[in-house]
């Protein structure tokens, strides 16, 4: 199975196993909602605007047939902002900074990317601040390239924007944040080099602020 079409059964999957806990966290709102005489709920953490900020480890790798790539370590790091409505569902968007890592022929090398993922979560949402909340997200990732070392033979050798798919799960605690996702490259990297492909797998720790 092609990446293009492991990454769109992994969105679909995610929506899928994610509709029924909206549903039933629309459910709760709108019962909640409806009895009389029921004090109203706290709205800080229900609606509007949030904003915060995340980070962690990555872990990549590179894919082309008939070629044997390392896996590689990197980092990321940037903000976000979600919007949140009444229910389970919230829309998010970031801005993060991403090196990848990978290895061909005993060397070891980075590409760097400014990415822009565009991403729905929908999970348990809660009036009280110090609730858990469970969440799944899905998306794409629009992730600008604009660096990659000698090692991997130069930035001229890539395209300047690969696309991804972005699934993964995470917990709200408080204002702390724990998520791991994976991202699954739609676009070929380089332009002269069929099916080389970028896959993802991070671990991301952030706080929101809001």
């Amino acid at each position: 199975m092609s990446y293009r079409s492991r990454a769109i059964v992994v969105g679909s999957l995610a929506l899928v196993l994610l509709v029924p806990v909206a549903a039933r966290g629309q459910e709760s709102s709108t019962q909640g909602s409806s009895q009389p005489g029921s004090p109203v709920p706290r709205r800080t953490l229900q609606n509007g605007i949030g904003i915060g900020a995340m980070g962690g480890p990555v872990f990549a790798s590179l894919s082309q047939p008939n070629v044997s790539w390392g896996s590689g370590k990197g980092a990321t790091g940037g903000v976000f902002i979600d919007a949140k409505g009444s229910g389970a569902l919230s829309f998010v968007a970031e801005v993060l900074y991403s090196q990848k890592g990978a290895a061909n022929l005993g060397r070891d090398g980075h590409l760097y990317f400014i990415q822009v993922p565009a991403l729905v979560r929908i999970g348990t949402r809660g009036s009280s601040p110090n609730r858990v909340r469970l969440y799944g997200l899905a998306g794409p990732s629009f992730d600008f390239n604009f660096k990659a070392t000698p090692g991997l033979g130069g930035i001229r050798n890539y395209n300047a924007v690969d696309v991804n798919a972005v699934a993964g799960f995470g917990v709200e605690i408080a204002q702390l944040i724990v998520e791991a996702r994976e991202n699954i490259g739609l676009r070929e990297l380089q332009p002269n080099t069929p099916n080389l492909m970028a896959r993802t797998f991070v671990l991301m720790f952030g706080v929101r602020f809001r």
